[in-house]
């Protein structure tokens, strides 16, 4: 059972929500819940990624990355004390006081089966605090085998601040009782992907990193969190929007006037989960032109795939 349940954000999501312990289908939530690796339900974003890159994207994690001679001489200008065979993490004791984080200033570059999501296969492997990881725990922790986030890939603040949008209260409830009613779940593994939070760690895994860094912040978004990636919510927002305005305009057809008895709406959620697998293959896309950038350095969503 979650520890932390914060996804029933109105009276009806109440009745609707529906959380399937032990299973990844079958349930229907519309925001935030459980961010723990280790919660087995329908709910628990963070678990489904896991079992989801376990099953279908070991290709994308299964590297062992080789440093460059040129990126070794880089690292070394600026770090001279730098390990041999290491790379610099985003981590600074000074600004990451969050003591939560147990992590280092570098990481080792992995040996074979390192940081594959199936292992490590060794039972010595540290992470970058030196702690040791047990076989096969990589990705059920933040920081195992290296700083890590599950990112949705439609960002569940984005989604429902579209949703927000709509004028009209009733139609606006009426609009997440359809979707709940077509178990539409924005923690499903359709929507998450794993995701690198350190610079060359993305770099060397041909990934994008989930968030700016904090010198970043002014160049790239000016007003924007550490924690937030508002450029690319945007990015996600501009597609977004015409698929919720579709669920608005299918609830005003149903909707008699002046009708008090709300109708039952039937909305489908395969829209939202082709924009969900779009963003997917465009992150991985991006990751392989620009590895190591942030997300919110995405070019704009192609609309091509966005057409059915």
């Amino acid at each position: 059972m979650p520890k932390n349940p914060e996804h029933l954000a109105s009276p009806a999501e109440q009745v609707l929500h529906k959380q399937i312990n032990g299973a990844e289908e079958g349930g229907a939530c519309l925001t935030g819940h459980s961010t723990s690796y280790s919660d087995a339900c329908s709910c628990t974003y963070r678990w489904q990624v896991v079992r989801e890159s376990r099953r279908n994207r070991r290709a994308v994690y299964n590297k062992v990355p080789v440093l460059k001679q040129q990126q070794e001489r880089e690292y070394r200008a600026k770090d001279p004390a730098l390990p041999q065979g290491s790379i610099p993490t985003s981590y600074n004791p000074a600004k990451h006081a969050n003591s939560n984080l147990q992590y280092g200033p570098y990481i080792s570059l992995p040996q074979p089966g390192d940081w594959q999501v199936f292992g490590p296969t060794r039972a010595d492997m540290k992470d970058a605090a030196g702690n040791t990881i047990p076989p096969g725990a990589n990705f059920t922790k933040w920081t195992w085998p290296y700083w890590n986030n599950a990112h949705h890939m439609i960002p569940k603040g984005t989604f429902n601040g579209t949703i927000d949008d709509i004028d009209d209260l009733d139609c606006r409830e009426l609009v997440r009782v359809g979707l709940l009613r077509a178990e539409y779940n924005v923690n499903h593994h359709i929507n998450i992907i794993l995701l690198p939070m350190d610079q060359e760690v993305a770099r060397v895994m041909e990934l994008p990193r989930h968030l700016i860094r904090d010198e970043e912040f002014i160049r790239i978004e000016i007003g924007s969190k550490y924690f937030n990636h508002g450029a690319y919510n945007q990015n996600v927002r501009t597609r977004l929007e015409a698929i919720i305005d579709s669920f608005r305009a299918a609830v005003d057809r149903e909707r008699p006037e002046n009708c008090k008895a709300w109708p039952i709406v039937k909305l489908s959620k395969k829209r939202l989960e082709v924009l969900s697998k779009h963003c997917y293959a465009e992150i991985i896309k991006f990751g392989t032109k620009s590895p190591g950038s942030a997300i919110s350095d995405m070019p704009p969503l192609s609309s091509s795939a966005l057409r059915n």
